[in-house]
C-alpha cells in the first residue's frame, strides 16, 4: 500500500501501486436469483463528497436553493484519491470497472458513510441495478449492473 494522494486523472497508476491487492479475491456469495457466485475484491474502498449550497431569488421573486459537489475523495486500498468534477469521477469509476473486469458477478464495495445523502447526487451517474432501504431516502445497499455495489457505513454500524 502506497501513502500517497493521488490525483483523478492518476488513477491507472494507483491502481497498478496496488496490483498485489486487487488479485485477492478473498470472498464470495451465491445469488440464488442467477444461479451464479459472486465474488467480491478483499480490499477496502470508500467514498465521501463535500457539499454546499446557494439560494438564488427568481424574476418571479421565488427562491430556488441549488446544492453542489465541490470536491469527492475516494480511498482505494489505504491510497487517497482526490477530485473536483463529476466527470473526473466517473472516469475513475469506469477505469476501476473496466482494469478490474468488474461486472455483475465480479464487485467491489465502497463503503459511504450516510449513502441516503451522497447517493442523491451520484445515482444519475450509476446503472443501478438493485437497492435495499429502510426508507425511501434511506439506502442501506446499492448495487449496480456493472459490479458496483455501495454500502452505507453510518447505517451498517
Amino acid at each position: 500500500m502506497t501513502e500517497r494522494i493521488y490525483k483523478a486523472d492518476e488513477i491507472g497508476e494507483l491502481l497498478d501501486d496496488n496490483r498485489k491487492a486487487f488479485m485477492n479475491k478473498a470472498w464470495g456469495k451465491y445469488n440464488s436469483e442467477t444461479k451464479s457466485k459472486i465474488e467480491y475484491y478483499n480490499f477496502p474502498v470508500t467514498f465521501d463528497i463535500e457539499t454546499t449550497n446557494l439560494t438564488k431569488q427568481n424574476d418571479d421573486e421565488t427562491i430556488t436553493r441549488i446544492a453542489f459537489m465541490y470536491v469527492w475523495q475516494m480511498t482505494i486500498n489505504g491510497s487517497i484519491i482526490i477530485g473536483r468534477t463529476w466527470q473526473e469521477w466517473t472516469s475513475v469509476i469506469d477505469t476501476i470497472k473496466k482494469r478490474l473486469l468488474l461486472d455483475d458477478t465480479h464487485r467491489i464495495v465502497i463503503y459511504i458513510h450516510n449513502l441516503g445523502f451522497e447517493f442523491s447526487f451520484i445515482h444519475k451517474y450509476l446503472n443501478v441495478k438493485r437497492v435495499f432501504a429502510i426508507s425511501s431516502r434511506s439506502p442501506i445497499i446499492v448495487e449496480t449492473v456493472d459490479g458496483l455495489e455501495f454500502r452505507c457505513s453510518y447505517k451498517l454500524s
